[in-house]
């Protein structure tokens, strides 16, 4: 938290975090999931089976209190990029907008996979991508981002649809298939460039 993270101590602590959660959730359904373990199972794939307007209208409110936090948030993030000593030189509050950028991302994340469950390195892949097709300025990135993101979401789905028919795939299963080489190429072109 009070030392500088790397993109690649990032990513490892989110898989590691991330891996203990889905242990404790997994447990959680094991030992009270009852008749909706099915349907919990499907969920912690990744899925958007069955998923309609209603469930958008759900999350709206939520999705734009975050996309809101976050355009309140450009500034700081743009600064936040830098190591954190040049980061408190141009007077920003470093651990304050740390926790306000935590806070934010938790909101948006919740509000992404409340529905859908957790459809695994969208945002990992898409915001790499969306640097290469904008550059890094934050405001360009974050639409791109946000357009991408959606378009792979809904081509790995008609995929998942449409790859066995008439059996259907967790949209999960095939991002995470997309996602974990892209994964370990940038895990190795950060260790690449340490001297």
């Amino acid at each position: 938290w009070r030392a500088a993270i790397g993109p690649a101590r990032l990513a490892l602590n989110g898989v590691a975090v991330g891996a203990v959660l889905n242990a404790l959730v997994m447990w959680i359904v094991v030992a009270w999931g009852g008749a909706r373990t099915e349907i919990t199972v499907i969920w912690l794939a990744g899925s958007l089976y069955g998923r309609d307007f209603d469930h958008l209208a759900m999350l709206l409110p939520w999705s734009l209190l975050g996309l809101a936090g976050l355009l309140l948030l450009l500034r700081p993030l743009s600064l936040l990029r830098f190591d954190d000593g040049l980061a408190r030189a141009l007077g920003l509050h470093v651990l304050r907008w740390r926790l306000a950028a935590l806070v934010v991302a938790v909101l948006l994340a919740a509000s992404a996979i409340a529905v859908a469950g957790p459809i695994g390195f969208v945002g990992l892949v898409i915001p790499h991508f969306a640097r290469l097709l904008v550059g890094g300025e934050l405001r360009p990135l974050l639409v791109v981002s946000l357009l991408c993101g959606a378009l792979l979401t809904l081509g790995a789905d008609v995929l998942a649809r449409t790859v066995i028919s008439p059996l259907e795939l967790p949209v999960g299963a095939l991002t995470t298939l997309i996602g974990i080489p892209v994964f370990l190429l940038l895990l190795q072109r950060q260790t690449d460039f340490r001297p």
